[in-house]
């Protein structure tokens, strides 16, 4: 499944099936993605993305071991 999420969507937008929307990526927009939470997950992003994306899971107790992430740019440590 792909999705395009934007700030501020392109004029005009052709989403061809592809699922678009506006606003930052948030757990509503996870979960409408996913079948269940037990799952992995795959995050790759700039540091606040990132700290999100983990402080969502941590909320939903998603173990660690299904957590999978790359940083943009040099390792850092998710808050």
């Amino acid at each position: 499944k792909a999705h395009f999420r934007y700030l501020e969507p392109p004029k005009p937008h052709r989403s061809n099936g592809i699922g678009v929307s506006q606003g930052l990526i948030d757990g509503a927009l996870v979960e409408s993605m996913i079948g269940n939470r037990d799952a992995d997950f795959y995050y790759c992003g700039p540091a606040p993305f990132m700290a999100s994306i983990n402080s969502l899971l941590n909320g939903w107790d998603v173990p660690v071991v299904q957590r999978h992430y790359e940083f943009f740019g040099p390792k850092e440590e998710l808050a």
